[in-house]
């Protein structure tokens, strides 16, 4: 199994075992796997610090979960503590991610992308061990993503810039260098397709559509999308702003059609409730989106008041 994950990975893997042992953990969780990487590894410090928080806060809001938790010493004869299931299933997903991007060996990224999911695509698993792993492992909450969100780190932004800027293929042969971009870049994007998804999910909307992406691209502020999209003459501020609109006018628009279609069945009861649901569902909408505009436009006012020198033709 181990002959794919590169040295520095098995190396982490040593020291989260060293980890566990430090706070009598009779196994190795996920959240020493986090620990190791956070101390000896140069490319996770560098992701958090991109997204503005230093790794020894991380640290810290670890080790005090870890302490809270009692454990008893453990007898010096006994065998070292080993991987729990949850532990071994990010491994192999950290080789899928791995896989993903065309690399021959399981890097530390890819074990910190893997830590990182709250959730993982069964279509995905379509090696059948790593399946079973994951429909038979106790689906808890990840704690390593709750606490970089108490931290008011955004876990999404985190992903996108260890897929964008760690390196991908560079140890497999690259014969086509233009292929592999392509390839790469497509690889990238999938994340931003599921992230599309999802919120055309969480706004209630049954397809997907060019909007969400766009919504999600803009959304992130990701600095090759807002130069791509400047460099078309187009501006963000103003693109952001529309399609956000459209999106709500969407969601409206299949709101009211629900809500006459309960009026219609008036006898049932379930759709007078989720009437009510969609009205509260509405507003709340309305108030979300009207308060990401005007941070939106505050955010560039702020901009227009601070001159600066314009790009180089």
């Amino acid at each position: 199994m181990w002959q794919r994950y590169a040295a520095d990975t098995r190396r982490i893997l040593l020291m989260a075992q060293e980890e566990a042992q430090r706070f009598n953990s009779p196994a190795i969780n996920p959240e020493h796997l986090l620990l190791a990487l956070l101390k000896h590894d140069a490319g996770t410090a560098h992701d958090f610090l991109r997204v503005g928080i230093t790794p020894k806060r991380i640290q810290a809001s670890i080790e005090a979960l870890l302490a809270a938790v009692e454990q008893a010493k453990p007898d010096p004869s006994a065998e070292p503590p080993k991987l729990t299931a949850q532990s071994l299933f990010s491994l192999q997903v950290a080789a899928l991610e791995a896989r993903h991007v065309k690399s021959n060996h399981v890097k530390p990224e890819h074990l910190l992308l893997s830590l990182l999911r709250d959730t993982v695509d069964l279509g995905e698993l379509d090696e059948g061990h790593l399946r079973q792993l994951y429909q038979e492992q106790p689906h808890e909450e990840n704690n390593i993503t709750s606490i970089l969100r108490n931290l008011g780190v955004n876990v999404k932004k985190l992903m996108l810039n260890i897929l964008y800027d760690r390196p991908t293929a560079e140890d497999t042969p690259q014969s086509s260098p233009t292929k592999d971009a392509v390839y790469n870049t497509t690889l990238r994007l999938q994340f931003i397709l599921s992230l599309g998804a999802l919120e055309a999910q969480q706004m209630g909307h049954e397809k997907v559509s060019v909007e969400h992406w766009l919504y999600v691209l803009l959304r992130e502020r990701d600095d090759r999308w807002v130069k791509l999209f400047s460099e078309c003459g187009l501006d963000v501020d103003h693109a952001f702003a529309q399609i956000a609109e459209r999106l709500k006018k969407q969601f409206l628009q299949q709101a009211i059609a629900d809500l006459n279609q309960a009026k219609e069945a008036a006898i049932d009861k379930d759709q007078y409730e989720r009437a009510a649901w969609l009205r509260d569902r509405v507003q709340e909408l309305e108030k979300g989106l009207q308060q990401m505009l005007d941070e939106w436009q505050q955010e560039k006012n702020e901009g227009e008041q601070t001159p600066t020198q314009p790009p180089p033709c």
